[in-house]
């Protein structure tokens, strides 16, 4: 490049040797570089997909956690209904949305 333009081959062809072999050592450094980032982005997404799996975590527990809560607190004398309530606060939390729940 010159002058943030791509020189066509035929002005590179009139560069001098030693700059040529500069711009080809840059270009090289650069493919290098863009080499390992390009391998780096399946990480990053790996990184990405648990950081929002974390987060919709979170914000299921705290929803999910007040509703059952209250319910739990009405019906605490059903210990049978106190574990299924348990159960499906699990799912709610653990389960992705397309996930099936489990049968207690």
């Amino acid at each position: 490049m010159r002058e943030g333009a791509v020189l066509k081959p035929d002005e590179f062809e009139a560069l001098s040797e030693e700059e040529q072999a500069e711009r080809r050592e840059n270009l090289e450094v650069l493919q290098h570089e863009l080499e390992d980032t390009l391998r780096e982005i399946p990480k990053w997404e790996k990184e990405l997909r648990e950081k929002i799996r974390a987060l919709n975590r979170e914000v299921t527990l705290y929803a999910v956690s007040f509703l059952i809560d209250e319910v739990k607190k009405r019906w605490e004398e059903h210990a049978d209904l106190l574990e299924y309530l348990d159960a499906v606060h699990e799912d709610a939390v653990e389960c992705p949305p397309s996930a099936p729940v489990r049968q207690i």
